[in-house]
């Protein structure tokens, strides 16, 4: 509880008014908007609902067909990104979100969550890999299973996604996430298909980035919205990547937690930094 630490108040009042610079809004028009804006600057994006606690499956549904429809009346290389635990996996569900984003020809990517959806994902991914518009994974550091996951994807040639993640498998370690993200990035590397780099660590994003490009792999650098960009985005430049960034719309979402934040008062201070300093995130619009 907050009540009697001030370091949590503090944490507390910052997080609730720094929500706004992280989040564009509730709407699809709400993302649409930054999208369009940051096109104007010569960045691709990908739109990503998360929806509100309790809602009805087929209410996140309407919100992807109406992206796939937005999308598809702006071509480029912009693309939806989707949670399937919102309909629990379902393949049903999922061929007819596929089928209408197939015919517009709108890439799809499979967003992840925590460990134990891995397996139902990838078994959606497989039954629609032939979709025109292009399908992709996220594959997390944090996960054992990872490396061969990215071997699973890069037999099939598709595209990743690689993160961090924000929920571990248990009993991995902290220290664990760095090499395993490197280990993934390489093992991406033996493939053709475009390997997306996602992590504000400019360093690790230096890294992987270099190690795609001396294997002659395709790859691009994507950072979510509001975060620090600076670094990372010096890194991609200087090895001409091409940028794109995560917007995220919907509801209830905040990239820390509250109590990541009271654990990792490094990350407590880079967001109250933030929220002195509106130069500090120089990608919003």
């Amino acid at each position: 509880m907050s009540e009697g630490n001030p370091l949590a108040r503090l944490i507390d009042r910052f997080a609730a008014s720094a929500k706004r610079r992280y989040f564009v809004g509730p709407q699809l028009s709400d993302a649409l908007a930054a999208h369009h804006a940051l096109g104007s600057r010569g960045f691709q994006s990908t739109l990503g609902y998360w929806n509100r606690a309790g809602e009805p499956g087929e209410t996140t549904l309407a919100v992807y067909r109406a992206g796939v429809d937005a999308l598809a009346a702006d071509p480029g290389r912009s693309y939806l990104s989707i949670k399937p635990w919102v309909f629990d996996y379902d393949e049903g569900t999922y061929r007819q979100l596929l089928v209408d984003a197939s015919r517009k020809r709108v890439f799809l990517h499979l967003d992840s969550l925590e460990w134990a959806g891995a397996d139902p994902a990838m078994r959606l991914l497989a039954s629609g890999e032939h979709h025109p518009g292009g399908i992709g994974l996220t594959i997390p550091a944090r996960w054992r299973r990872s490396r061969q996951d990215a071997e699973w994807a890069t037999e099939r040639g598709v595209t990743v996604r690689v993160v961090k993640g924000q929920h571990a498998e248990p009993g991995l370690k902290t220290e664990e996430i760095v090499p395993r993200f490197e280990e993934i990035v390489a093992t991406l590397a033996y493939g053709k298909a475009l390997v997306r780099i996602a992590t504000h660590d400019a360093p690790l994003a230096q890294r992987a980035l270099e190690c795609l490009a001396a294997a002659g792999c395709p790859a691009e650098l994507e950072l979510l919205y509001g975060l620090p960009v600076r670094q990372p985005l010096a890194a991609a430049r200087a090895l001409q990547v091409p940028v794109r960034i995560y917007i995220p719309f919907g509801y209830g979402y905040l990239p820390y937690s509250l109590g990541a934040l009271r654990r990792r008062p490094r990350v407590a201070w880079w967001l109250v930094k933030d929220a002195l300093n509106p130069k500090a995130v120089d990608i919003r619009y």
